[in-house]
């Protein structure tokens, strides 16, 4: 079943908010990995690639959301949609959405709470995915993980 979230007025100007965080996200990561040339700390590193995997994440949703609404709202079938389902398209898009920003959020709980265990940060990545895998089930589960997540890093 494919999801469109938010009401139809709201369509596009959420792309619009997705591509500002895009742009954020990148910039952040780009900041952070010449921090990272110039001081060669490990943390800057990793908070590079946490925020560009957070700016790979929105770049799959936005490609994701507008192939939705090109095959939704306009009925014009883009050149995936003729090869796949729309509703593959839906599932893989938002499973790769979920699984980077879940990730990057994974990154940002182990530097702010300076996990050093490798056993802790595996167990963490697991659960991430795993929930990442079954929030395809259930809508909430990946937005509350998400929320959990952030309420530790701040």
């Amino acid at each position: 079943m494919i999801r469109l979230f938010g009401p139809e007025w709201f369509l596009g100007f959420d792309q619009f908010l997705d591509v500002f965080s895009i742009v954020a996200s990148l910039l952040v990561a780009w900041y952070s990995y010449n921090v990272y040339k110039v001081t060669s700390q490990e943390k800057t590193k990793y908070l590079s690639v946490s925020f560009s995997l957070i700016g790979v994440s929105f770049i799959t949703k936005v490609i994701t959301n507008y192939m939705i609404y090109q095959a939704k709202l306009e009925f014009v079938t883009c050149a995936l949609c003729g090869v796949f389902e729309i509703d593959l398209i839906y599932i893989i898009g938002y499973f790769m959405y979920k699984l980077t920003f879940l990730a990057a959020l994974i990154i940002l709980l182990i530097l702010s709470l300076k996990i050093k265990d490798k056993n802790i940060i595996t167990i963490i990545s697991v659960l991430g995915f795993m929930l990442t895998f079954f929030s395809q089930l259930q809508y909430y589960i990946f937005h509350i993980t998400a929320a959990f997540f952030l309420f530790y890093i701040a």
